[in-house]
């Protein structure tokens, strides 16, 4: 399934902007859940987000994900993130290019 988003808030600064849209690709496989790329999940407490993998624990089925900059929730506080709670991958990124 593919979905367009988007982009709110600065915390994947520089690569990601506010107001930026991706469009999003659902995972077909675990094999596309790897560390660095970047992934979009439904967090429990703070809804839909996109965040960088920064581990993965494909035994538990768990990755843990940070923003690129300081302005983005620690990994700490974001916690463990389900692989079920996976929505997507950015396959395509349009960049706003009108400064808000």
């Amino acid at each position: 399934m593919i979905n367009i988003l988007k982009i709110e808030g600065a915390s994947m600064q520089p690569e990601y902007n506010h107001n930026d849209y991706i469009v999003a690709i659902k995972p077909i496989l675990n094999m596309m859940i790897k560390k660095n790329k970047n992934v979009i999940f439904m967090h429990s407490s703070l809804g839909l987000l996109i965040k960088k993998i920064s581990s993965v624990n494909s035994q538990k089925k768990v990755i843990y994900v940070k923003g690129n900059n300081s302005l983005s929730i620690s990994q700490e506080m974001l916690g463990p993130i389900k692989f079920s709670q996976i929505k997507g991958f950015p396959l395509i990124h349009v960049k706003n290019k009108h400064k808000t």
